[in-house]
């Protein structure tokens, strides 16, 4: 799946962000922190969802 906007693709399946051509380094919690907020682009999220979504996914990777 891919999400555009603007000039960029946000690539989920290669975890891959995409100014025109150019790949665009991010670490893991960031494209993860850019994907939830495009899937959620439709509503406002706080600061709890960001924590319980993004972060305690980056936590539970870290201690595997």
């Amino acid at each position: 799946m891919q999400f555009l906007f603007a000039d960029h693709t946000l690539d989920v399946g290669r975890r891959e962000l995409r100014r025109a051509s150019e790949r665009i380094a991010v670490e893991p919690q960031v494209f993860d922190l850019l994907l939830y907020l495009v899937q959620n682009r439709d509503r406002v999220v706080s600061k709890d969802d960001l924590i319980a979504s993004v972060w305690a996914a980056a936590s539970c990777r870290i201690r595997r």
